[in-house]
């Protein structure tokens, strides 16, 4: 059998969860990509928790872009806690990408497979 994931787990949302979309329940491959949506609000919240550099207004407005998103990508580690079964992922890894379905803004992270029990596994990532 297979490392699968309970979609009732993962295709809802309410106040407690940020939005978690994986492509499949069944893992059939090295690793599973796991997408949480990225709403431009969200910025407002990692700055707020995360020390944000001052950028001068003479940046060219997609420096600084790039530069808040580094800073943003650094901070997500702390703030989205990924949780697969009882154990907290410490570094997933997460970058910036579009939904490849709807398009959306978020960020992506891959799990390798392997860490997976067989059968069945809980993905959640509770807001902190």
């Amino acid at each position: 059998m297979a490392p699968c994931f309970d979609g009732k787990e993962l295709e809802f949302r309410i106040s407690d969860f940020w939005q978690v979309s994986i492509p499949s329940e069944i893992t059939e491959g090295p690793f599973l990509r796991v997408f949480v949506d990225y709403p431009k609000l969200l910025d407002a919240a990692l700055s707020k928790r995360c020390v944000t550099p001052v950028l001068p207004d003479s940046l060219p407005k997609h420096i600084r872009r790039i530069q808040l998103d580094s800073v943003h990508i650094a901070c997500m580690t702390d703030f989205f806690r990924l949780r697969v079964n009882d154990s907290i992922i410490v570094q997933p890894g997460w970058m910036f990408q579009e939904h490849p379905v709807v398009g959306s803004p978020g960020v992506v992270a891959y799990l390798p497979a392997a860490n997976f029990k067989m059968g069945k596994n809980v993905l959640m990532m509770p807001r902190s």
